[in-house]
């Protein structure tokens, strides 16, 4: 998990650290995300972000970040399983809405598909 830091004057996020250690592939990945409590919209608190490499830190625009559209599945009491069926390659990350935390990861091609 990533502290995020507001960059207030060009209204945008930043993370220290260029690149995840962590991967996700291209093709049919999936995030078990723990929330409070899974009666909430997902959609409404859950954001997949794609980043900007700017140097030794990561960041985006708050007014107007590069998304990624996701589906979103029950998964017990308080998790979501979260669905993407397809990545660019690049750095993500998981954001949570109003908290300022950030599950950060970075997409390549781990295994070929068919």
């Amino acid at each position: 998990m990533g502290k995020v830091k507001l960059r207030s004057k060009e209204t945008s996020l930043e993370v220290n650290y260029c690149c995840s250690i962590v991967f996700a592939d291209t093709i049919n990945s999936q995030f078990i995300v723990r929330v409070p409590n899974n009666s909430i919209n997902p959609y409404d608190v859950i954001s997949i972000i794609k980043m900007n490499i700017e140097d030794t830190k990561r960041t985006w625009k708050i007014s107007n970040p590069e998304t990624v559209k996701f589906e979103a599945k029950k998964y017990g009491t308080s998790s979501y399983i979260i669905s993407v069926p397809k990545f660019a390659f690049g750095q993500y990350g998981i954001y949570f809405n109003n908290t300022y935390t950030i599950n950060l990861f970075g997409v390549k091609l781990i295994k070929e598909n068919f």
